[in-house]
């Protein structure tokens, strides 16, 4: 808790779901410097989805900025076999994510672990 018994700020919101862009746009519109979602237009695999969050969130435990995680994210996704994405090119998948919010993206918001 803040030192005046508020919550803190959300600093990061991962939306991951397909078309979430709306959603993510209504947190960062709120304030929400750091917002992660896919596209308006896109379905997402669910191989995409657990590669993308699982090197995102590894990414940002070892102290790496949200855009270097997200762009960790977006290569790990790239680099699946084919056989997890057999009706889309991997890296299709990976440019369906989306990083929103006007926080400075290029600092770590964890501390490294």
């Amino acid at each position: 808790a803040a030192a005046d018994g508020a919550a803190p700020p959300l600093r990061l919101v991962f939306v991951c779901a397909c078309h979430s862009q709306p959603a993510a746009a209504a947190f960062a519109r709120m304030g929400v410097p750091h917002v992660v979602a896919v596209a308006s237009s896109a379905l997402l695999l669910d191989a995409a989805a657990v590669s993308f969050t699982k090197h995102f969130y590894l990414a940002l435990a070892t102290g790496v900025s949200v855009q270097a995680a997200f762009d960790i994210g977006r290569k790990a996704v790239s680099s699946m076999p084919a056989r997890l994405t057999p009706t889309s090119s991997a890296r299709h998948e990976s440019s369906k994510f989306v990083l929103l919010g006007s926080g400075d993206h290029q600092t770590p918001i964890w501390p490294r672990l």
